[in-house]
């Protein structure tokens, strides 16, 4: 089975909760409530789409936890999360993307910058 059809295969209560990715929260803990409603995996990418137009991409994804209401990803070469401005149109000039990019044992985002909190030793992401 495919790690797409092994998430969309849990109950719904455990595909929703917070976002962390290699250790920093999107938002506060619990402050939101992501839905996954959809998931492909194709070509060492897992795509998984939320129900507020918010979409999860994975390269390289190992090792999924599931553990009680927590789904992890240990280990990703990449992470991208792209959401909407919330409360505005979901247009392209309203889209918002935030990259994890694991190099050598650091994380960095797109501009090869360390990323202030993000770590390797943290599951590539967290859904809780």
């Amino acid at each position: 089975m495919e790690i797409s059809d092994e998430i969309m295969n849990l109950e719904e209560n455990i595909r929703s909760g917070s976002l962390c990715m290699f250790g920093c929260w999107f938002g506060r803990p619990m402050d939101n409530i992501h839905r996954a409603c959809s998931a492909d995996f194709t070509n060492e990418l897992l795509t998984i789409n939320f129900d507020q137009g918010e979409t999860l991409e994975i390269w390289n994804p190992s090792k999924l936890i599931i553990s009680g209401n927590v789904i992890k990803i240990a280990k990703a070469s990449k992470v991208q999360w792209s959401w909407f401005y919330y409360g505005k149109p979901q247009i392209q000039e309203n889209l918002h993307t935030q990259e994890f990019i694991v190099s050598g044992k650091n994380v960095v985002n797109q501009n090869q910058q360390p990323i202030k909190g993000a770590s390797i030793n943290e599951a590539a992401i967290a859904l809780c």
